[in-house]
């Protein structure tokens, strides 16, 4: 059984001598992103694990940011529980049906 929760953080790409400011900004003004920017360059990536931030259901516009995961028999990881707005709805739901019996 494992827990996987969402992070935001920030990742530092270090880019080889020769490449000038001016370049990185000039891509990344015309919407290259970041990843695609420095693997044209062979640069060094390192996740700055030290910013990392938890996700909240706000901010992930009411989708799960913790899940509970459970292998199947045929080896696969499946949700077996997790706290997105729909899934709460259906907790509460059964809630009421539980108390009205």
């Amino acid at each position: 059984m494992e827990i996987h929760y969402k992070v935001t953080t920030w990742v530092s790409i270090k880019f080889p001598d020769g490449v000038t400011k001016e370049e990185i900004i000039e891509r990344l003004e015309k919407g290259e992103m970041p990843l695609e920017i420095g693997n044209q360059f062979d640069c060094e990536y390192e996740n700055m694990t030290e910013t990392e931030e938890y996700v909240t259901l706000e901010e992930n516009d009411g989708q799960a940011t913790i899940e509970v995961m459970e292998e199947t028999e045929k080896g696969w990881l499946e949700t077996i529980w997790d706290n997105s707005f729909k899934s709460e709805l259906k907790r509460k739901e059964n809630e009421t049906k539980i108390d009205k019996n």
